[in-house]
């Protein structure tokens, strides 16, 4: 799949989803596998003739085919991109942020040294013996 602009001027802030032949049939076949398998939990008619669909628009490759299954992908992006922010909020909020607040809680003494030094830089001075060509030869 490739993702590129769009050729009119009003849809040319949008990405547009490019999908090759292979990648069009894959998704039609995935959603054709999945209507099937919720019609054996379900029981529902509708989605053998769901899955019936599917298969019959991939049997060619026409702009009914390369618009459902480039639907189906705009549709599972902006899925993707919900789900993402929805589990990393979780992962900070119940995972991060409880574990730094029992770490200062509990170490105390640890944390010590962001306000011992009392320097106004943490800049140190480099000795010439440390800074002479001879100490560049051999690093390691």
């Amino acid at each position: 799949m490739a993702y590129g602009a769009a050729g009119t001027a009003a849809d040319s802030n949008r990405p547009v989803i490019f999908m090759t032949r292979t990648d069009t049939l894959k998704t039609l076949n995935v959603l054709a596998l999945a209507a099937l398998v919720f019609y054996m939990f379900f029981q529902k008619p509708w989605l053998l003739y769901l899955c019936a669909f599917f298969l019959a628009v991939a049997l060619t490759d026409n702009p009914l085919a390369r618009l459902t299954a480039g639907a189906w992908m705009k549709l599972a992006g902006i899925i993707g991109n919900i789900n993402s922010r929805i589990l990393l909020g979780l992962v900070f909020y119940l995972l991060l942020t409880p574990l730094a607040f029992f770490y200062r809680i509990f170490n105390r003494n640890a944390l010590r040294h962001f306000t011992a030094d009392t320097r106004d830089t943490l800049f140190d001075d480099i000795t010439e013996a440390a800074s002479s060509k001879e100490s560049f030869e051999k690093t390691w």
